[in-house]
């Protein structure tokens, strides 16, 4: 009935093409499993290249976090957290821990924070 009713509407040449192509772009195995689209690889070199850097950005991200970790006090280094956000570029989040909030804002003056909320500074690079 399906496969009828189908077969009065389109062409099965076109139906092909249009399959064909779609073989061709999609990465098929890799939607199932991310459940999102996927491109293959070399269908596009800059997407391609896109793919690989974002591959990368978790390593990235935590070779940031090691260097950003040098430069501040003890007590947050071991929380500190950054994520790339393509908007407005890398956020670093230092948790200020269980101490006041204001003796741990006088540990962190020399730095340039953009903002605090709550018990967690934020810096923009």
């Amino acid at each position: 009935m399906i496969r009828s009713w189908i077969d009065e509407r389109f062409h099965t040449a076109d139906l092909a093409h249009v399959l064909a192509a779609l073989h061709h772009v999609v990465d098929f195995e890799e939607v199932a499993m991310q459940q999102r689209f996927v491109v293959k690889i070399h269908v596009d070199n800059v997407l391609d290249e896109k793919k690989r850097v974002y591959g990368g950005l978790e390593d990235f991200l935590s070779q940031v976090a090691s260097m950003i970790c040098q430069d501040i006090p003890a007590l947050a280094q071991a929380n500190i957290s950054v994520v790339y956000w393509p908007q407005i570029g890398y956020l670093v989040c230092v948790p200020i821990g269980h101490e006041s909030a204001n003796s741990a804002a006088a540990q962190f003056e020399q730095y340039n924070w953009n903002f605090q909320v709550r018990l967690c500074f934020y810096q923009h690079r």
